[in-house]
């Protein structure tokens, strides 16, 4: 996807460039994809008259991946089929309980979902490739959290006391 009137670039190596999306991109959940013969790095940026929000690029996700989210403010679950149609199961951690909700998502689209008030962990199952992040908003500003693999596994170490 190239955006309307906005053609294709070509940046030297080591060189940063700035694009500007077109107002529909920012009006609603939207991804960009960043097609390129080598390797970049790349994040967007969004500002308004209060807040300059970075989202960072993301791996694409097969499998689980989750991420912890703040208490308060307005938390929006933003997933993206990364190409085929894409079936993911959504679990919503609060407390000591869970609930699992499945989504399906058309080839290469983006939805939104509200992430229910009391909950502290969004974790995801996919089936084929997806992208996303939990966008909090509250009146200190916004912040992007992108759902990350499970990196790390902590487990209970077997400690006695001395003596």
């Amino acid at each position: 996807f190239v955006p309307e009137k906005l053609p294709e670039q070509r940046i030297p190596p080591g060189a940063t460039r700035t694009f500007p999306l077109p107002a529909s991109v920012t009006q609603e959940a939207s991804s960009v994809e960043i097609d390129a013969d080598a390797k970049v790095l790349a994040s967007v940026r969004t500002a308004d008259d209060t807040d300059n929000v970075h989202a960072p690029a993301q791996e694409e996700i097969r499998g689980s991946a989750g991420v912890p989210v703040p208490a308060r403010g307005t938390r929006t679950l933003v997933l993206s089929a990364t190409a085929a149609a894409v079936e993911v199961s959504v679990s919503y951690q609060a407390g000591s309980g869970e609930r699992t909700r499945k989504l399906e998502l058309t080839e290469q689209s983006t939805k939104a979902f509200q992430v229910p008030a009391g909950v502290s962990v969004v974790v995801i199952e996919s089936d084929g490739g997806v992208v996303g992040a939990v966008v909090v908003e509250s009146d200190s500003g916004r912040t992007v959290l992108p759902l990350q693999p499970p990196g790390l596994r902590a487990g209970a170490l077997g400690v006695r006391p001395a003596g």
